[in-house]
């Protein structure tokens, strides 16, 4: 991004000597960007405010704000942009407009591509992909996936972006007619927390196994989980909750040879205590989204006279709906959480706990 936000500043500042002069003049000026993109969020914002019920979209957000100071640092140090407006204005061109060719390969590269980055995006009503088999030099093809009726505009797929990531690259959310299938959210656990009970010896053998399994892993940092992605079979979620929910060392010793995966039956009443955790801890996210939607809607009620500036009542109200977008898949999780406790109970007081084997 920054080598590719370099080259946009030498042909702009070139003007009319560039050869692509027409195309950097039909690029949205400096200001008419959208300010909740966040290489223009205002100095004084506060994420914990504004995040406070979303870890998804926290975690993007720091992430993006790291990196724009960062990136903006070595755009004004190497004089490639001659001011932290015109820094901003050029990774905001790049972030939103640029396309990546021969994604995941050596070969890799990012590239402005005229005329192709005017065209939309639709979430849900997509019939056009962007697929070029070889580099920027031999061309960008949008391919038609399905027929496109006289008149209709043409969207294409910007690739499997949450409502978070919409927000954080390119400053919108997207108008979907129905839900974002590449929808996410995020709950992070206290790990410290999540220990505090347990006898010292089995503490450190839990410490152990999750750095076994997780090498990033430090103690003080949280676990962090994605939904739906670390719900799906062979990730993170219930493996790691299963790992909590041991109550001795020989539990512990059971899970461990396996490496966590494929998980290892250890009995009805087992499997619900490790459940009945995960639900915990869902039901925790819930009421942090439910509180900061709260929190947001009473603020956005008082108008722009509750805000410093429009732009924060933007971003507020931005937050307020991507909470209404992530909450379902907090609540689907937690939903097949409480099914399958009810259930449990069910069969164990059948005498069929077995059934869960």
């Amino acid at each position: 991004e920054i080598l590719l936000a370099q080259i946009l500043l030498a042909e702009r500042h070139l003007g009319a000597k560039s050869f692509v002069a027409p195309y950097v003049a039909s690029l949205p000026a400096e200001g008419e960007y959208p300010s909740v993109h966040p290489l223009f969020w205002p100095a004084d914002l506060c994420l914990d405010e504004l995040f406070a019920g979303s870890a998804h979209g926290m975690r993007w957000a720091d992430w993006c704000l790291r990196s724009a100071a960062r990136r903006v640092d070595v755009l004004l140090s190497s004089g490639a942009a001659v001011d932290d407006s015109e820094a901003r204005w050029a990774l905001a061109t790049v972030d939103s407009r640029g396309f990546t060719f021969q994604p995941d390969s050596e070969d890799e590269s990012l590239a402005l591509v005229p005329f192709l980055d005017m065209v939309n995006t639709g979430v849900t009503t997509w019939k056009c992909s962007f697929k070029p088999p070889g580099p920027p030099s031999e061309g960008a093809p949008l391919e038609i996936e399905e027929p496109i009726r006289r008149g209709e505009e043409i969207l294409y797929e910007y690739g499997a972006n949450s409502s978070a990531m919409l927000w954080m690259r390119y400053g919108f959310l997207g108008n979907h007619d129905g839900p974002n299938p590449h929808e996410g959210a995020a709950f992070s656990v206290n790990v410290q927390a999540a220990l505090a009970s347990d006898a010292a010896d089995l503490r450190e053998a839990k410490v152990a196994a999750l750095v076994e399994n997780q090498p990033m892993f430090e103690i003080d940092d949280p676990l962090f989980f994605t939904l739906p992605d670390d719900a799906e079979f062979g990730r993170a979620l219930y493996p790691v909750s299963r790992l909590l929910a041991c109550c001795s060392i020989e539990e512990l010793e059971m899970l461990r040879p396996t490496s966590l995966w494929p998980p290892m039956y250890l009995g009805p009443e087992f499997e619900v205590r490790a459940r009945s955790l995960l639900a915990e801890w869902l039901r925790g996210a819930l009421q942090a989204c439910d509180d900061s939607a709260c929190k947001l809607q009473e603020a956005l009620a008082k108008g722009t006279a509750g805000f410093p500036s429009e732009q924060h009542r933007s971003l507020h109200e931005f937050a307020a709906r991507l909470l209404e977008r992530e909450r379902p898949l907090l609540e689907f999780e937690f939903r097949s959480c409480e099914d399958f406790l009810s259930a449990a109970a069910a069969a164990l007081d059948e005498g069929g706990g077995d059934a869960f084997a």
